[in-house]
């Protein structure tokens, strides 16, 4: 993300610096919390700094491609309480990390019978945290998980709320005297992408002209505060586009080339001076 930043603030600075007269207000917002529960762009949602016709891009990594496509994400946190017991006589306890297991098998299995998407593709789900037990020989009272779903349509949030619930009751009625509790602690909604998007025009035409070839259009594996902004306004001018890979992102050596930092800040660059100053038109 520090190379999409310094690439933002080029262009934003020579765009200051030039004293331009605008005909459209430009503005660089910066976020945090991005990863988690993105307080950042909600702020942003809630001081109105965006609207429905603005014009939003992020410099989120994207290989070259422009990105307007999300699956959706749903987060659950899952608790299972169990009844303990000597590991010798399990019949006398009910095992919390068993009926975990029927759970992450039977949801896993209703995920992967979920329709596809012909933009998006198909639902997905990680179980991305798991703890429960305390001794190899005691049966467990207790297991908790952490889910994240990345959802296409039409696989909703009501729609995978119901495969949660005939998850609980499988592996209630699987292992007899456990309690699950199911928890949404996350929701965002899938963002499909609008050929009619102005932005889209002109950022193609603009890498056209940067970089001497059309870029593709894929989607975003993951969720962008863009797609927040999109989602909360029904904004179909939201796009990713920006330097580096995101398949090299958390990776203890993640880097960005420095030909796409140059690349990158020209687009930014001619970007806003085409929106801004109506170049072009």
């Amino acid at each position: 993300m520090k190379g999409g930043l310094a690439c933002m603030l080029s262009a934003f600075l020579k765009i200051a610096y030039g004293k331009y007269k605008l005909k459209r207000s430009l503005k660089l917002i910066l976020t945090v919390d991005e990863e988690a529960d993105m307080r950042g762009v909600e702020r942003v949602l809630s001081s109105g700094w965006v609207k429905k016709n603005s014009y939003v891009l992020d410099a989120e990594p994207t290989s070259g491609s422009i990105r307007l496509s999300h699956k959706g994400r749903l987060w659950f946190h899952i608790e299972v309480d169990g009844i303990t017991a000597h590991a010798s006589m399990p019949e006398k306890g009910a095992d919390a990390i068993a009926a975990m297991a029927k759970f992450i098998t039977e949801l896993r299995d209703m995920i992967e019978e979920l329709p596809e998407d012909d933009e998006l593709g198909r639902t997905t789900v990680t179980f991305g945290r798991i703890d429960g037990g305390k001794q190899p020989y005691i049966v467990p009272d207790y297991c908790e998980t952490y889910i994240d779903i990345r959802n296409v349509p039409p696989n909703d949030t009501s729609i995978i709320s119901k495969l949660i619930d005939s998850a609980k009751l499988a592996a209630e009625h699987y292992i007899p005297g456990v309690r699950i509790k199911c928890e949404s602690t996350g929701s965002r909604t899938y963002i499909k992408k609008d050929n009619n998007s102005y932005l889209l025009k002109e950022l193609r035409n603009v890498c056209k002209d940067v970089n001497g070839v059309v870029a593709e259009l894929s989607v975003f594996t993951g969720y962008t505060d863009t797609a927040v902004i999109a989602a909360r306004h029904n904004n179909i001018n939201c796009a990713s586009y920006g330097p580096g890979d995101l398949g090299l992102a958390h990776k203890p050596d993640e880097f960005v080339p420095i030909e796409d930092l140059i690349r990158c800040e020209e687009v930014y660059y001619t970007l806003a001076k085409r929106l801004c100053l109506n170049i072009g038109e």
